[in-house]
């Protein structure tokens, strides 16, 4: 059995509504919605990094800035486990797919996480991309 891509699974899958770092499949009957990542996305977090900073009239100098960098699956599962014990929520992790490896910028992996949502009386749940 040949390995699916990113971009077969996709095409493949017209009843998600996806964003931009994530795919959305809303399952109104039970309440709940399943997110999978895009890969390689996983967010931003912040980052201090240090930038050196050129001196003309001597040794470059160094500053520190505060900036957001490209999170890993890691940090992207430890932001929802937090966010599990913040706010309560009931965020699952149900899998995780490897695509193959070299066949679009899209390949690694992704997270596909099973979680509850309410609505509010007279609300919706249309996604949009």
């Amino acid at each position: 059995m040949a390995e699916e891509t990113w971009e077969a699974f996709r095409a493949a899958n017209t009843d998600l509504h996806f964003g931009t770092e994530h795919g959305v499949e809303v399952v109104a009957e039970d309440a709940r919605m399943v997110k999978i990542t895009i890969p390689p996305k996983f967010g931003l977090i912040p980052k201090v990094l240090t930038h050196v900073v050129p001196n003309l009239r001597g040794e470059p100098g160094t500053r520190k800035a505060i900036e957001f960098v490209h999170a890993t699956p890691l940090e992207y599962l430890e932001r929802w486990i937090a966010a599990n014990e913040v706010f309560g929520d009931d965020v699952k992790l149900t899998a995780v797919v490897q695509w193959p490896s070299g066949q679009s910028q899209q390949n690694g992996c992704a997270t596909v996480l099973l979680f509850s949502y309410r609505l509010r009386e007279g609300a919706g749940h249309g996604m949009s991309g």
